[in-house]
């Protein structure tokens, strides 16, 4: 039997690109009102296995109408990575999530409840009528109630490292960490807009914009962007769903 197309509830990051952006299939994801520009894939040739993957089981929950969403069982202190979505779809009643797309968004998949168990119809009743008097009127039955809308997670924002909590409907809390790019360069210059330019060991320069809660050090210590010299050493980090907005900036001088 085919599975139902789930609905799909997301959050969403802005993204930026500084090259093409490799052919993209139509985001299904409900995103937040924020800017929805072309973004670079960071690892263009990456394959993604149709079998799920061990977090990708763990972060699965099948639960049924009207189940309680349970958060996975791992050790307390452990810090899951967000998986990228599976191929597969999710089946009636099904929730999973949380997973990363290609379209620079990441969130929860819930599988439609219009699959879920049907009420069988009453049969209709056999209206028996004697000669020279009125048929009796058949019983009002009620319609059968819809199933109640299911509880979604609630995620944290999300931290300069990449990490949030989720506190799923049962009450547990599970750290879940979302894919990060790392970059090795220097400083080579600062533009009006805000914007930085790193130039890495083999002379590849690229332009790179800083998040809203980005977190920028000089030396170990907490620093502003307009105090970091030309020429610093840069150890930085950006989600790969948005993989010119760094989260993290490291600089030594």
């Amino acid at each position: 039997m085919p599975r139902s197309l789930p609905l799909l509830i997301a959050t969403a990051f802005p993204t930026l690109s500084v090259l093409p952006a490799a052919a993209q299939s139509p985001s299904l994801y409900t995103r937040h009102q924020s800017p929805r520009v072309e973004r670079e894939v960071p690892m263009l040739d990456a394959t993604w296995p149709a079998a799920l993957t061990a977090d990708q089981q763990l972060a699965i929950a099948p639960v049924r109408w009207p189940a309680v969403w349970p958060a996975p069982k791992v050790p307390a202190g452990t810090i899951l990575t967000v998986p990228q979505r599976p191929t597969g779809q999710p089946g009636p009643g099904e929730y999973w999530g949380p997973f990363t797309d290609d379209s620079g968004a990441w969130g929860f998949l819930v599988g439609s409840h219009s699959d879920a168990p049907a009420v069988t119809a009453p049969p209709t009743p056999i209206v028996r009528t004697r000669f020279g008097t009125a048929p009796s009127a058949p019983p009002v039955v009620a319609p059968p109630s819809p199933p109640p809308t299911p509880t979604m997670p609630v995620a944290t924002p999300v931290s300069p490292d990449g990490q949030m909590v989720i506190t799923y409907p049962d009450g547990n809390r599970v750290t879940w960490k979302l894919p990060t790019v790392t970059y090795k360069a220097r400083l080579t210059g600062l533009r009006p807009d805000g914007s930085l330019q790193l130039t890495d060991p083999l002379g590849r320069q690229g332009s790179f914009a800083l998040a809203k809660n980005a977190r920028v050090t000089l030396n170990g210590l907490l620093t502003s962007l307009n105090r970091l010299p030309i020429g610093a050493a840069i150890n930085a980090r950006a989600l790969r769903l948005a993989p010119t907005e760094l989260t993290v900036l490291n600089a030594v001088k």
